[in-house]
């Protein structure tokens, strides 16, 4: 029996220079994973016509005691032995009478994933049988402060930082006399600054009453190294440098946004149960 993902939902790779927006999501600070199917303007935004994958951070109240001055410590080290990944993950939280705060500062460093093979007797070309080597580096802070003005009312600002640096060493890639060598080193950047209300009214119009603001900047970077020879196979090569760089615009910013420039958007919300 066959099966195929539905034409809106078939998942495509991605690397850091294709997906800025999406860089740099970790689990560790993630509180609920909401996943979209078709338009929904009102939960997603305007840019999610096919649908979204909603991510929502924790809050620092999710680190804390429910009542009372609280102080919370946490740390994560981890390794994955399939691409020798070692993370590391240091959150701290506190709350002193009406402001509640928290910072989750997360490191990864990491190299390609094994394949089916344990060795190759070609170490360039496309009859390589291993992976080309990558080195992964990838740096994440999560920062928010909370005001508790009443149980009714409470505003919060966030700032998010993401940065991600791939390079990679494409060996299949090189075939002499023409490329001796081959890099591709990617990275992307992501701040974010966010400002939010809720109100949780619970009357017969709404429950509840949500206002954010959010500033988002992507900054991708991808750059090609080559070097290459000007020779045949019976002529010795020249070799010489060509450098190739690609950049993208801002994740879900119109088409009019240049790449690189800021984009800023807002929403509100109201539920009732």
């Amino acid at each position: 029996m066959a099966w195929a993902w539905p034409k809106a939902w078939r998942p495509r790779a991605a690397t850091s220079s294709s997906a800025p927006g999406a860089a740099g999501w970790t689990s560790i600070r993630l509180k609920t994973v909401e996943v979209i199917k078709g338009p929904d303007s009102i939960a997603a935004g305007s840019g999610a016509l096919g649908g979204a994958v909603v991510f929502t951070t924790k809050d620092p109240a999710d680190y804390l005691k429910q009542d009372g001055n609280d102080t919370h410590v946490g740390m994560k080290l981890g390794y994955t032995s399939h691409n020798d990944e070692k993370l590391g993950s240091l959150t701290l939280a506190n709350r002193t009478g009406i402001v509640e705060s928290m910072l989750v500062y997360t490191k990864r460093k990491a190299h390609e994933s094994e394949g089916w093979f344990s060795n190759t007797a070609v170490e360039t070309g496309s009859a390589r049988r291993l992976p080309d080597p990558i080195d992964h580096d990838s740096t994440n802070v999560l920062a928010k402060v909370d005001f508790v003005i009443s149980d009714a009312h409470r505003l919060g600002v966030v700032y998010e930082r993401n940065r991600v640096d791939n390079l990679v060493d494409n060996l299949s890639r090189v075939s002499g006399p023409g490329y001796l060598e081959r890099w591709g080193d990617d990275s992307s950047e992501r701040d974010r600054y966010g400002v939010r209300y809720r109100w949780n009214a619970g009357n017969a119009v709404f429950d509840t009453l949500e206002v954010q603001a959010d500033r988002q900047e992507t900054r991708s970077r991808g750059i090609t190294r080559i070097l290459t020879g000007s020779g045949t196979s019976s002529t010795p090569a020249t070799p010489f440098y060509l450098r190739h760089a690609r950049s993208r615009r801002p994740a879900g910013a119109p088409r009019t946004v240049p790449p690189g420039r800021p984009w800023t958007g807002w929403r509100w919300t109201s539920t009732r149960h």
